[in-house]
């Protein structure tokens, strides 16, 4: 037996480095290739958890960590998850509600994925930093500037909102 018909999966691929929030040339694959650690199982039942809390306020996440740490892939993942995107005829939020059974047999997150995708979302991924303009790095009026270059509709209550819950926090 040679070393590489003990993968899964062929070794010779190529792995990107960094996830790109914005490139959706291999969804599917990363979707796959996403690995539910005991920790990200903890975030993600957390997550949605508190996702789908039965609360009239809109849910704010704010993600933090060191460089390389998975933040944006999680990201791009809870994206793609919540979207529930169909790329090559799979729907990639049914997908991943599968791959939790599959991989790490857990029935509670399974539940909280169901509910969440009852729910039509429409999510909007963008990487702040290139959407910015210096002229707003600091103050309040930051973290609205990438929504409203982002966004063509007017975000008045939810925008309130969300600061709100962000300043709460």
């Amino acid at each position: 037996m040679k070393i590489h018909e003990l993968f899964a999966q062929d070794i010779t691929r190529r792995i990107e480095g960094v996830v790109k929030v914005a490139d959706e040339t291999n969804l599917l694959n990363e979707m796959r290739e996403f690995v539910i650690t005991e920790e990200i199982q903890k975030v993600l039942l957390k997550f949605f958890g508190r996702y789908t809390e039965d609360k009239p306020v809109n849910p704010g996440v704010w993600l933090s960590g060191f460089f390389g740490t998975g933040k944006s892939h999680l990201l791009k993942i809870l994206s793609l998850l919540l979207s529930n995107k169909e790329v090559e005829g799979i729907r990639l939020g049914d997908y991943f509600k599968e791959k939790t059974l599959n991989e790490v047999n857990d029935f509670e997150l399974e539940g909280y994925i169901n509910m969440s995708l009852r729910v039509p979302t429409q999510t909007i991924l963008f990487n702040i930093d290139s959407v910015v303009d210096n002229a707003y790095r600091e103050g309040d009026k930051n973290i609205l500037m990438p929504f409203k270059r982002c966004l063509t509709v007017p975000l008045v209550t939810p925008t309130t909102h969300l600061l709100q819950s962000l300043k709460e926090t």
